[in-house]
């Protein structure tokens, strides 16, 4: 747990705000937020499975991002907005 939290806290600033972010698998946990000056997206993914799981990230058709999930990872994007 002390790790986990140490991983969202070097990400997500304070004042950021939590934007919809949802997953269609059942492993996967989806966190997205934009920092207060809205320069910033941050994605945090955690796959819990035991497989690992190809996804697509995207972004209102202004980004769309492959990536592979490896098993019980946790997964970080950060990009401009």
């Amino acid at each position: 747990m002390f790790y986990a939290i140490g991983h969202f806290s070097r990400f997500i600033k304070p004042g950021s705000r939590v934007l919809k972010a949802n997953s269609r698998s059942r492993t996967v946990e989806v966190l997205a937020t934009i920092d207060k000056d809205e320069n910033h997206v941050v994605v945090v993914l955690f796959n819990s499975g035991n497989k690992n799981v190809d996804i697509t990230i995207s972004d209102h058709g202004k980004r769309s991002i492959p990536l592979t999930l490896l098993k019980r990872s946790v997964v970080t994007l950060m990009y401009q907005a």
